[in-house]
């Protein structure tokens, strides 16, 4: 499987489905920044790690875009996300 960004992909014919993926991905570790930033800002702490995982099989559940990305792809982004700031 190659790696990408330190995830890995399976290899597919179709490059889009890897772009679409790789999008999703984005997108949802925007999402997780963005939902960080905001518990910051309105209340002063930061959401742990546990806290964020919950909310990536969240929005996982609830969203058909997220839908396309398997879960250890979000899990695995909130380790990259946390990483960064714990």
């Amino acid at each position: 499987m190659p790696t990408v960004g330190g995830f890995k992909f399976r290899a597919y014919g179709d490059v889009r489905a890897v772009e679409a993926q790789l999008e999703v991905a984005r997108e949802l570790y925007n999402t997780l920044r963005w939902a960080d930033l905001y518990f910051y800002n309105i209340y002063g702490i930061r959401l742990s790690r546990n806290d964020l995982r919950e909310l990536a099989l969240q929005l996982r559940r609830q969203d058909e875009d997220f839908k396309m990305l398997y879960s250890q792809v979000g899990l695995g982004l909130v380790d990259v996300f946390t990483s960064e700031y714990f």
